[in-house]
């Protein structure tokens, strides 16, 4: 919670689920209303049935074009709308939502301060110096295993 405080994030708790059951064999949690898929700044994708959410997103997200979709038969498998899509390419440019974050010290302490080259460490930081070299559909080998996928140009 300190972390979205720090960077200067606004906490509302989200409204509770139209349904509060899950389909029988389902693993996921009961607040699948809150997997929603963000389009761009103006527009998001809600389940259908979750009336409450669509209104709560355009109320207090900002969001003005809310997409309801039938979704809810998904839910058995697992997730929702968020969970079944893919990477998408943006024309935008990223944009660091935690300016305030120390992103160096928190790799740090996931992958230690081993440089050895098959350290975690190593592998990740080998992958995002190489990443805007292989462009779509191309991985970082080594030792001819295949450790990491780039989807981005």
């Amino acid at each position: 919670k300190q972390l979205w405080i720090e960077n200067d994030w606004q906490l509302i708790d989200a409204p509770y689920p139209v349904r509060r059951d899950k389909p029988a064999y389902s693993q996921s949690s009961e607040w699948l209303n809150m997997n929603v898929l963000v389009v761009d700044p103006d527009t998001v994708i809600v389940e259908k049935q979750e009336t409450v959410m669509q209104e709560f997103l355009n109320t207090h997200g900002g969001f003005t074009n809310v997409i309801p979709v039938d979704f809810r038969n998904v839910y058995e498998f697992g997730g929702s709308i968020h969970c079944a899509t893919w990477d998408i390419q943006r024309d935008d440019e990223p944009v660091d939502l935690f300016p305030k974050f120390n992103h160096f010290a928190y790799e740090k302490s996931l992958f230690g301060d081993d440089e050895r080259e098959d350290s975690p460490l190593y592998v990740y930081n080998e992958w995002k110096s190489k990443k805007e070299d292989y462009g779509e559909d191309k991985h970082l080998e080594i030792d001819g295993f295949q450790v990491m996928q780039s989807w981005e140009r």
